[in-house]
């Protein structure tokens, strides 16, 4: 049984690659379950789990394409303090999710700051880099 559209076409997804950043397609699977596929600009291998809930509507609206990354806003530019820490001087706001890129690797590193008006740290999985960053409660954004 062959996933196709009306026209004949396999019905694809647009995946963004992790490691490169660069965007590529794949046709959908027919059936749900794991799957793996590799980047075919930088070769990294990706994970994917298709359930029944994942289809793609009958109507699509960016031309039969589906973009399943979510994107965080980036906190600000990491700035050198010594090796392998950098200081990111833009105030987070507390329980919002933010993303800061590795200066070292480009990896994303995730941020969710719990409280505020303390150091807070994250590490880069991939390299060990430690970003340092303050957050603020939500009506102490304005005041900056």
């Amino acid at each position: 049984m062959e996933n196709n559209t009306k026209n004949g076409n396999p019905r694809q997804l647009r995946l963004a690659c992790s490691s490169c950043g660069r965007q590529f397609r794949i046709n959908v699977p027919a059936k749900p379950g794991n799957y793996a596929t590799a980047c075919p600009h930088c070769a990294a291998k990706i994970k994917l789990t298709l359930s029944p809930s994942n289809e793609i509507p009958k109507k699509p609206k960016t031309n039969g394409l589906v973009i399943p990354k979510v994107k965080e806003p980036v906190l600000g530019e990491p700035v050198k303090v010594k090796d392998n820490v950098f200081v990111i001087k833009t105030r987070a706001i507390v329980n919002r999710p933010y993303k800061a890129v590795c200066p070292n690797c480009g990896e994303d590193i995730a941020l969710l700051p719990k409280r505020s008006n303390l150091l807070l740290t994250a590490r880069c999985k991939k390299c060990g880099t430690l970003i340092l960053y303050k957050a603020v409660e939500n009506n102490d954004a304005t005041q900056q």
